[in-house]
């Protein structure tokens, strides 16, 4: 599979729709805590399922795709939300370095943080403005910011301590009991905080996650108190690796990033 990250050098939006200019998003974005270089792969090679291709392609800092508009690049993310998901995610690094085994605490603006991480999720991939389940009213969302979250989903997060990257923007989770998929999701995850979207339970799982979405407001700069477990956190390849309990179905959207 071919992962595609360098877009037109005009086109089409991923996030508002606008033909213009095309410029590269970062994922995560400059100022979380240090990736340092990475190389790009698709999921079954970071998770291990087939060997890794001789040739792979590095970036440094977090993996860049050529996707969104300036407008939204640099004011919507880079101005206007970006800054509190920066100052979160360092503030998280600091808790789970202390090594409290405690409940964390953070007060955030929680409303920027979940729509800085929607624009990264929707600015992933080449051409694929509003595309995929959801993605209509996640992009209405982060649009409007004063709109409430999409009740039919629900949004989870939790710490997670690891340097390797993972961007889904759509996969499917099929418990081997029944046949039947009962779980679809979209993920975020980058050093130190994960992030699942789903309109259905999370895939089959006895972890500690956060489910955040009912915290979410109507004024984005609401000041919200966001508690994240510390202990039973889900393994590392939770849930893009399926367990013995199922099977997980990706799309051509799913990519992996591992620090060299």
């Amino acid at each position: 599979m071919r992962l595609q990250t360098r877009g037109p050098e005009v086109g089409v939006c991923n996030i508002c729709g606008k033909t213009a200019r095309l410029t590269e998003d970062h994922i995560p974005p400059k100022g979380c805590p240090k990736v340092g270089q990475a190389y790009l792969m698709d999921i079954m090679g970071l998770i291990g399922t087939k060997a890794e291709k001789r040739s792979k392609r590095f970036f440094q800092n977090g993996v860049k795709y050529k996707s969104i508009c300036s407008n939204c690049n640099n004011v919507l993310l880079g101005s206007e939300y970006d800054p509190e998901l920066i100052d979160f995610s360092h503030l998280l690094k600091e808790k789970i370095e202390s090594r409290l085994f405690l409940p964390i605490q953070i007060t955030t603006k929680l409303n920027r943080v979940v729509r800085s991480v929607l624009g990264h999720l929707m600015a992933h991939g080449i051409d694929l403005h509003r595309k995929g389940p959801d993605f209509e009213l996640l992009t209405d969302y982060f649009l409007n910011s004063s709109a409430p979250w999409p009740t039919k989903l629900k949004l989870y997060c939790w710490p997670y301590p690891s340097n390797d990257q993972v961007v889904i923007r759509i996969a499917g989770y099929v418990s081997v009991r029944t046949g039947i998929p009962n779980s679809i999701f979209t993920l975020i995850k980058f050093f130190p905080i994960a992030f699942l979207i789903t309109p259905d339970n999370p895939p089959e799982s006895s972890f500690s996650y956060s489910r955040i979405d009912p915290l979410l407001t109507a004024d984005i700069d609401d000041e919200i108190l966001l508690t994240l477990p510390i202990s039973n956190i889900p393994r590392i390849r939770w849930p893009e690796a399926p367990d013995k309990f199922g099977m997980i179905m990706h799309t051509p959207y799913s990519f992996g990033a591992s620090r060299n």
